[in-house]
């Protein structure tokens, strides 16, 4: 199994789509994981040895495997009794600890639910991303929860991992202004 993670990266605005299918278009492996500028990976170290694994175990038909966190609109991915405030940073490593005590390598199957999951930190399988057609390529904000629910229209499969839990800045960002957290888009991890 290869798995490509990447940081996808756009200078135009509302083009976030066009970056993860650019990345998908290049690249040959059978998976591709996605991760969103504002997330802190740290909060959960084990985070690449549990996407691999998950990758490893899920069945042929899944074809998103997404994680939980502390800021997102998508309930099944926000943890609960997590302060949205709270950006300490020991803070969300034992939230991350607790989370991943509590469920380990879990994979919840939420196919089925009516919430989309959204792209903070994911995988997506590339049989899946060509049988869809790919990302809607113009949009920033719900090109990742229109892509969710394409998959589903196409019978593929959505797992979460709920012991994954990272850090998600989301929005505070863009309201304070911040550009440092963007300086590190655009990197790239093979294995």
């Amino acid at each position: 199994m290869q798995l490509l993670m990447t940081v996808p990266f756009t200078e135009e605005p509302n083009r976030l789509g066009a970056a993860y299918n650019e990345i998908m278009r290049e690249t040959t492996t059978e998976w591709v994981g996605f991760v969103d500028h504002d997330v802190w990976l740290a909060a959960q170290p084990e985070w690449w040895s549990m996407i691999r694994r998950a990758i490893d175990e899920v069945p042929r038909s899944v074809a998103w495997i997404g994680c939980v966190t502390n800021r997102i609109g998508c309930p099944l991915q926000r943890v609960r009794g997590v302060d949205p405030r709270n950006h300490e940073m020991h803070y969300h490593r034992q939230i991350a600890r607790r989370e991943y005590e509590q469920h380990g390598h879990e994979l919840r199957d939420v196919t089925g639910s009516r919430f989309s999951l959204s792209a903070l930190v994911f995988a997506v399988r590339r049989d899946a991303w060509l049988d869809v057609g790919g990302f809607r390529e113009t949009g920033w904000l719900g090109v990742d929860t229109d892509f969710c629910g394409r998959l589903r229209r196409r019978h593929w499969r959505i797992v979460l991992l709920p012991g994954l839990y990272v850090y998600h800045w989301y929005r505070a960002a863009e309201a304070q202004n911040d550009a440092s957290d963007r300086a590190t888009m655009g990197r790239t991890i093979t294995a």
